[in-house]
């Protein structure tokens, strides 16, 4: 280049070079000092440049990751029945927030990792992918390792390290990525698929948090699509069960109704699928109803109907098996019957399921469902399709009997006296079992009726018809159990009918000693829940007077229809929890959403929600706040705002609160006696009435910050869905608290970014004259850090002078006049700030440390300030002045604020 001299100047950013710039010239001979100190000047400028760039980017990339959780949350509020729309909007999100090749998000479902949703992906990685999925979830692959393992797999240089599998090495040639992150999506410890995102350059810590956060969103949307389904699967087969009991109680005397329904019914909730139902005749086997598209069906029915009921045909076997036979495949399964096989094949089948239709002891025929697709059913279907069978089984009955004899009418009254009260008795079971040993005790002629429900060994009364208080007291009193001493534990333990002649000849029976109504013969029937025994009914005659088969008969299908109220309020509260819980989790998220910048709204949304669900005496936010556990948010009872008086407690493991949050795990208690505390908290939980205790981690990056806590008044055991939902409120505590933080953290660094391009500005319009540069530094810096007033004082032959000061108050401090002087020594802050060449800050300067600050602490006496704070003005280690913070107030300047 021909140039004889050259001057070069460092970029210094924390005393550290980033730069430099360089002057060269042809002439040889040193540069004068006036140009080393522009061209210094040049550098520092610089140095302000990058920084801003810098602190910009920053900010942009923290503002765009807000923005896409925020967006995704929003699919997610949007789309409870569907979680595609949240894996489009996360895989989107992905490859423009991470600068990447493509992304996918991959579920597990049966074994088999799938594709769940993909953006950016070329047609080679199209090609690949297709023929790697679905991938069992035993591969080698990386993703499948990712999710069997639960665990984040982040690798570089993919298509040149050995150790990476074939089948991914495979991927990255065929697309040209060369690093590879796989989140795993975790619920509960178990992985539900992964997050897949590919860069040709490493990923930073920054887009690895962001992806954990897409897979903890995804894993949300994920449980919130599962409620969904479950309450509306529950609702449909609720409106489903309803409806053929409409029919059944409108078509006393004729099944064929309730057949159409049944199928119809079925197609509806089995969906893509066919439904038919055979019953037995006289004369064999006959085609009952069915529903869907059969494409050879009336050739079938002309050529195969009726039949014989044996095991050869699929009615056949499962009458023979007495339960849902499934052939998931029909032409891949040896054990499918030929004469089945052919006729799978005539009406297009290839899965297929078959529930018998059984009664006193026989089979009555059968209900199937078919898919023309391998497709495995589900035990839901299979339970479903089983209620189905028992709902036809029921109108079979109904027909029987009301077209047999006049006894057979009136049974079927009662029957449909009861089915009209467990219609009108969603919630209620005691209606329909009043109503149910009425009707059995008067047609059957027993002087006395029981119902018992089973509670783990015993059996216990629910409800009695004929019998006087001293029977009634004394069956309360002294528990039946489940074994063979009685005809209700026999009935209970066997599953099946017991009938007893004569009690006084049995050599088995002993309930009660001698008995107190002199009752001779009973019968007990169990109340059969997929063949468990739920409860039982129990008739007494006083008399040696055998039941009769149809008696008999008749109790069971009261006992089925016990079963069936049983089942109805089972699942009518079921679904209503589940609508519980997803209103309360849906009314939290919205609060999240409405509430950026406050955690307090979602706290009380929190402590309502749980006191809504729960009940009990209070509910409450726990934070932990240095040493010690308080309150943010409680909802209580009257008699459980005491608890409040529980905290703050101390942080440690004494307390079973302090337990939840060192252990990082819900602590259960479903007795208070067992709560685990100091004793002056133990004393208040008594005279509170807490009975049972239930709390939940709030975890934030697997650091416990606080606890979601439950007091209930009575002693109550909790199952895994209360655990599970009480720890979903504290997920969504911790997630509205991370919202507020991210909130802060960029509406600071924007106040701060805003600040310095304020001075900037001042500087590019003031190129010769530094006053108002000093005093837009001085107006930023108080409004920034919140301090009461700022001075900037500069050093001239070891003296300050004042020469920028911004009051942010009316009544702010003052400090001398403009032209006072201050000698630089350690009497002052800005001295000992010049002096070490470092920020020095006192907390409270009218109580400074002995020997120091002498001047300051009588001015700050004089002047009323106390927190103060001096940064030295330094230029290459030369101090030019300082900057003074005070405030009125004993509050220290921050590190942020500091620097």
């Amino acid at each position: 280049a021909q140039y004889l001299s050259l001057l070069a100047v460092p970029m210094l950013l924390g005393g550290q070079p980033i730069g430099v710039i360089g002057v060269a010239r042809q002439e040889p001979g040193e540069f004068p000092p006036q140009m080393i100190s522009l061209l210094q000047t040049f550098a520092d400028q610089a140095v302000i440049a990058i920084e801003n760039v810098r602190l910009f980017n920053e900010t942009k990339e923290a503002l765009e990751r807000q923005t896409a959780t925020a967006d995704i949350l929003k699919v997610i509020a949007s789309s409870p029945s569907d979680v595609q729309p949240v894996f489009d909007a996360i895989v989107q999100s992905a490859v423009r927030l991470c600068d990447a090749v493509y992304s996918a998000a991959i579920t597990l479902d049966g074994g088999l990792l799938h594709i769940a949703g993909m953006h950016n992906w070329p047609a080679e990685g199209l090609a690949v992918a297709q023929r790697l999925f679905p991938m069992p979830l035993d591969s080698d692959h990386l993703t499948a390792i990712a999710v069997r393992e639960n665990r984040v797999i982040h690798r570089d240089h993919l298509q040149d390290d050995p150790d990476v599998p074939a089948t991914s090495r495979e991927l990255a040639i065929a697309t040209g990525y060369q690093s590879l992150m796989i989140v795993p999506m975790v619920r509960e410890g178990r992985s539900q698929g992964a997050i897949v995102v590919t860069r040709k350059s490493a990923f930073s810590n920054n887009q690895i948090a962001l992806l954990q956060t897409f897979a903890d969103q995804a894993v949300i949307a994920i449980e919130n699509v599962r409620l969904f389904n479950e309450t509306k699967e529950a609702l449909e087969q609720q409106k489903a069960s309803a409806e053929v009991l409409g029919v059944i109680s409108n078509s006393i005397s004729d099944a064929q109704p309730v057949f159409d329904k049944i199928v119809e019914s079925c197609a509806r909730l089995f969906g893509e699928s066919r439904v038919g139902l055979n019953v037995i005749g006289d004369d064999g086997m006959v085609y009952a109803g069915a529903y869907g598209p059969f494409p050879e069906a009336e050739t079938f029915k002309r050529e195969n109907f009726p039949h014989p009921a044996t095991t050869e045909s699929a009615t056949g076997a499962a009458i023979h098996a007495r339960h849902v036979v499934h052939y998931p495949d029909v032409f891949g399964d040896p054990d499918v019957p030929e004469y089945a096989r052919r006729g799978c094949e005539k009406m297009g089948f290839r899965s297929t399921i078959i529930a018998p239709l059984l009664a006193e002891d026989r089979g009555l025929g059968s209900i199937f469902v078919g898919r023309g697709v391998v497709r495995p059913f589900t035990d839901k279907e299979m339970a479903l399709l089983n209620t189905f069978s028992n709902q036809a089984v029921i109108a079979i009955q109904n027909a029987r009997l009301f077209n047999e004899t006049k006894e057979a009418l009136e049974q079927q009254t009662a029957t449909a006296e009861v089915l009209q009260v467990i219609s009108r008795s969603t919630f209620d079971l005691q209606p329909v079992f009043d109503t149910l040993v009425e009707n059995a005790a008067r047609l059957c002629g027993a002087q006395t009726g029981m119902i018992f429900q089973r509670d783990g060994t015993l059996m216990r009364l629910a409800a009695a018809y004929g019998a006087s208080d001293r029977f009634v007291e004394f069956v309360e009193k002294n528990n039946i159990l489940v074994d063979r001493s009685s005809a209700t534990g026999r009935s209970a333990l066997d599953a099946r009918t017991t009938h007893v002649v004569d009690v006084m000849s049995d050599p088995e029976y002993g309930y009660g000693g001698q008995p107190l109504e002199n009752y001779r013969t009973i019968v007990g029937v169990p109340l059969l829940r997929d063949g468990q025994a739920v409860g039982v009914f129990t008739l007494w005659r006083h008399q040696v007077a055998a039941f009769t088969p149809r008696q008999i008969a008749l109790v069971e299908t009261f006992a089925d229809q016990a079963v069936i109220a049983i089942e109805n309020v089972r699942l009518f509260n079921e679904t209503k929890e589940a609508l519980e819980r997803q209103t309360a989790t849906a009314e939290i998220l919205r609060v999240i959403s409405s509430s950026p910048t406050d955690t307090q709204p979602v706290f009380e949304a929190i402590v309502r929600g749980a006191m809504r669900l729960f009940g009990g005496l209070s509910a409450g936010v726990m934070m932990v706040r240095g040493d010690r556990i308080e309150v943010a948010a409680i909802a209580a009872t009257p008699e459980g705002e005491r608890v409040r008086d529980l905290f703050p407690l101390p942080l440690t493991r004494e307390s079973n609160t302090g337990r939840t949050i060192l252990d990082r795990q819900a602590q259960v208690v479903p007795d208070s006696q067992a709560l685990e505390m100091p004793e002056y908290a133990r004393e208040i939980a008594r005279k509170s009435g807490v009975g049972a205790y239930l709390s939940a981690p709030m975890l934030r990056e697997g650091a416990a910050i606080g606890a979601i806590v439950l007091f209930l008044s009575e002693r109550r055991a909790f199952d895994s869905k209360q655990v599970a939902l009480l720890q979903t409120f504290a997920d969504q505590a911790v997630i509205a608290i991370e919202n507020v933080r991210l909130f802060n953290e960029t509406k600071e660094a924007l106040e701060r970014q805003t600040a310095t391009a304020e001075v900037l500005q001042v500087i590019s319009r003031s190129p010769d004259d530094v006053q108002p540069v000093l005093d837009a530094v001085v107006s930023r810096a108080a409004r920034i850090c919140d301090s009461d007033d700022a001075v900037l004082f500069v050093l001239e032959s070891d003296q300050f002078w004042r020469r920028a000061r911004f009051q942010l108050v009316p009544d702010a401090l003052t400090i001398g006049s403009a032209g006072t002087t201050i000698a630089l020594d350690r009497s002052t802050l800005m001295g000992a700030a010049v002096l070490d060449r470092a920020p020095v800050q006192v907390e409270d300067l009218q109580n400074p440390p002995a020997g120091m600050y002498e001047y300051g602490r009588k001015r700050a006496t004089n002047m009323n300030h106390r927190t103060t704070l001096a940064v030295p003005l330094l230029r290459e280690n030369t101090a030019l002045g300082a900057i003074l913070l005070r405030r009125k107030e004993v509050r220290p300047f921050t590190d942020k604020q500091i620097a």
